[in-house]
């Protein structure tokens, strides 16, 4: 959505998203109090004794007595959650045992930051190309969920910075023998709220009148038995991440210092990164009868665009899916990897005005002809396998 961060109309859209989403959770609620005001007007039009003025008072005093209780009973609900913040070390956790069960590993970044992946799952992800299944319903919150968003979004601090962008919910598992299968990967409509009510909370727990612990968030990607949750039982959101390197034509690496961003503010990051959207899977998907990996690289590409300006044209930008893993410190969210090659060069790109300081600055690190060679010759082989029509070589000429 161009629309920017620091700009009236953002607040004006994360207004109208935080509504959209309470209606969504709380329709009784909202409901009850249209028809009371539905019944008032109707009421103040036309006055008792006419029959629509008595109308009008009966639809006013039905609706407020609805609205009465439904407030009630979601304050008395809500009043007896607490969700509370909870030491979580992840090095403390059986995750090695876990990723062992399924024959992947646990790649560590300091303690607190793990991913689960697999070499093989990689490998396959260069050759294979899956078809995409959407499912015809959209993801809900869990009822616990539900009820505590309230408190989530002021901890988090949502509103008014975020708006509630559609994104894509990953439901199957990729391991080997499914992507050697030849069967489609299934998805679901998600959102960006709900990735912050989940994945973005399973450091937190939920607690009741008496203290008792209802909910833990390690359970998102942890089950009772040790064994890592598959995306297909997991109860959280599971939007799909991207993040992926560019190298320019004058071989550049760009990597970015990042701003004002929910995740790792001030910190270094890739060329890209972010989640795929909603649009890249219609745009890539249905429009056009692309793959599951086509959606991905769209939406690398698309990133990198916004963030630092690298063209988003055929014939620009060539871009490799590379890697695939679960972000365990995420909640077991999914997050795919990628190396892009374009033709412009390092000063022609710089961060995106529409990202509104969510991109500080960017930086580059030199890359020699014969490394670049190299690169150019590894991602070529898998352009040729894919789309037979992408010269990566002229990108480093």
């Amino acid at each position: 959505m161009a629309v920017r961060p620091d700009s009236f109309a953002h607040f004006v859209v994360s207004t109208r998203d935080r509504i959209a989403f309470s209606i969504k959770y709380h329709r009784d609620f909202y409901l009850s109090g249209f028809f009371t005001l539905a019944g008032v007007a109707l009421a103040v039009a036309s006055p008792p004794p006419d029959a629509f003025g008595w109308a009008g008072l009966i639809l006013t005093l039905i609706g407020a007595v609805a609205w009465v209780c439904s407030f009630l009973a979601a304050n008395r609900d809500r009043g007896a959650l607490i969700v509370q913040e909870r030491a979580l070390h992840l090095a403390d956790l059986p995750l090695a045992e876990a990723a062992a069960r399924i024959d992947c590993e646990v790649l560590w970044h300091g303690s607190e930051i793990a991913i689960v992946r697999s070499d093989d799952v990689d490998r396959l992800l260069w050759t294979q190309h899956p078809a995409v299944e959407l499912m015809s319903t959209r993801y809900r919150l869990p009822q616990l969920q539900r009820l505590i968003f309230p408190q989530v979004f002021a901890i988090e601090k949502v509103w008014p910075h975020d708006w509630n962008e559609a994104k894509v919910k990953l439901t199957t598992d990729l391991s080997p023998g499914f992507l050697a299968g030849g069967q489609p990967v299934h998805v679901q409509r998600t959102d960006y709220y709900s990735n912050i009510i989940t994945n973005n909370q399973c450091d937190r727990t939920i607690r009741g009148e008496e203290s008792e612990r209802l909910f833990d968030g390690v359970s998102y990607f942890l089950d009772e038995d040790g064994g890592l949750v598959g995306l297909g039982e997991s109860t959280a959101s599971n939007g799909i991440g991207i993040s992926s390197l560019c190298i320019t034509s004058d071989f550049q690496v760009i990597y970015q210092t990042q701003g004002k961003q929910r995740e790792a503010p001030n910190a270094k990051g890739p060329s890209g990164s972010g989640s795929l959207d909603w649009a890249d899977l219609v745009t890539t998907v249905c429009k056009r009868g692309g793959t599951f990996v086509d959606a991905v690289i769209f939406g690398m590409e698309r990133e990198q665009n916004e963030e630092i300006g690298v063209p988003h044209a055929q014939g620009k930008v060539a871009t490799a899916l590379t890697g695939y893993g679960r972000y365990l410190h995420r909640g077991g969210k999914p997050e795919f990897f990628g190396i892009s090659v374009t033709s412009a060069r390092r000063q022609e790109l710089s961060p995106g005005k529409l990202e509104g300081g969510r991109v500080r600055c960017i930086h580059s690190i030199p890359l020699d002809r014969i490394e670049a060679g190299h690169v150019a010759d590894r991602l070529e082989s898998q352009f040729a396998s894919w789309r037979g029509k992408r010269d990566v070589s002229r990108r480093f000429s």
